[in-house]
C-alpha cells in the first residue's frame, strides 16, 4: 500500500484524533497538549491540502502566504508557531459536526416537517419566500448559537 494511498483511506482518524485533543484540552487546559494539537494541526494541514481542489490550494498559498509574512514581521521565535496553529480549531471542530447535525435532521425527519409547515396556507410563491426567509434566519441565529463560543475567544483576545 502505498503512503498516499494510506492517508487517504485513514485521514479520518487523523483529523478525529486532532480534533478529539482539542476537544480534551477545552477542557483541561493544559498547554502542552494544547502545543501538541498545534504541532499535530502542521501535517494534518499539508495532508488536506494535498488533497484539496486548486481554488482552495490558491486561496491556501494566498493566506499562508499572508501568515507567514506576518509571522515574520512580528518577530516571534519559530517555536512559537504551534500555538498559532490551534487559533482556527474551534471553527474545524464545529465545522465538523455539520455532517452529524445534518444526518440527526434527516433521521428525525425535521426538514421535511419544516417542509410541510412552511407550505400550510401558502397562496403565492411570495409567501412561501416569506415563510422560507424567516426559516433559514431562526436555523442560522441557532447555528450561529453553537459559534457563540468562538465569537467569545476572539474577543477575549483582542
Amino acid at each position: 500500500m502505498s503512503m498516499k494511498r494510506f492517508i487517504e483511506e485513514y485521514m479520518f482518524v487523523i483529523y478525529t484524533s486532532v480534533l478529539f485533543l482539542f476537544v480534551l484540552n477545552t477542557f483541561i487546559a493544559n498547554a502542552i497538549l494544547a502545543y501538541v494539537v498545534g504541532v499535530l494541526s502542521i501535517p494534518m494541514l499539508c495532508v488536506s491540502f494535498l488533497g484539496a481542489a486548486k481554488l482552495f490550494r490558491i486561496l491556501g498559498v494566498i493566506f499562508l502566504s499572508v501568515g507567514i509574512a506576518l509571522f515574520i514581521y512580528s518577530g516571534l521565535p519559530i517555536y512559537q508557531i504551534p500555538i498559532f496553529m490551534t487559533s482556527t480549531m474551534p471553527l474545524l471542530a464545529f465545522l465538523a459536526m455539520l455532517p452529524w447535525m445534518n444526518s440527526v435532521v434527516r433521521a428525525g425527519r425535521f426538514d421535511r416537517r419544516i417542509n410541510e409547515i412552511m407550505k400550510v396556507n401558502v397562496t403565492n410563491l411570495g409567501r412561501l419566500y416569506e415563510r422560507s426567509s424567516f426559516t433559514t434566519y431562526v436555523l442560522c441565529t441557532f447555528i450561529n448559537l453553537s459559534a457563540l463560543s468562538l465569537s467569545q475567544e476572539v474577543l477575549k483576545e483582542i
